[in-house]
């Protein structure tokens, strides 16, 4: 896969920024991505990894993964944006909606959250935040 310099990707280590084109060897391309870690005593601490094109998969917002899941954004109910479970996946809840104003996320009727959901909506949660 073809991946851009200043392109957000997700790595073994988590979410980071391409960086720089590494170099190709026996057809596997290398990437250099650059991942943000909280401030140290002398400001922000930008380490650089490298990893081969394999390990690499483009960035999703949590909006993208949720519509991937089976849920469709139905509109905003006052300062909730509220997403529908389209594909009838009875291991999933039916209706979440989603409080930009106080970014927290509401769950009708005390439906059970899988492991994959929790990980999207506190995505969603954490990029409010950006």
């Amino acid at each position: 896969m073809k991946f851009e310099i200043g392109q957000k990707v997700n790595t073994p280590l988590g979410v980071g920024e391409l960086y720089d084109n590494g170099y190709s060897f026996n057809g596997v391309i290398s990437y250099l991505v650059r991942f943000t870690l909280p401030k140290d005593k002398n400001g922000i601490f930008h380490p650089v990894v490298e990893f081969p094109d394999y390990h690499l998969k483009p960035y999703k917002t949590a909006d993208e993964r949720l519509l991937e899941m089976g849920y469709e954004c139905y509109g905003r109910i006052f300062l909730c944006k509220q997403y529908v479970n389209i594909k009838e996946d009875e291991t999933l809840p039916l209706e979440i909606n989603i409080d930009t104003q106080n970014k927290c996320y509401y769950i009708p009727d005390n439906d059970c959250v899988n492991l994959e959901l929790s990980r999207i909506l506190t995505q969603y949660l954490e990029e409010m935040e950006e």
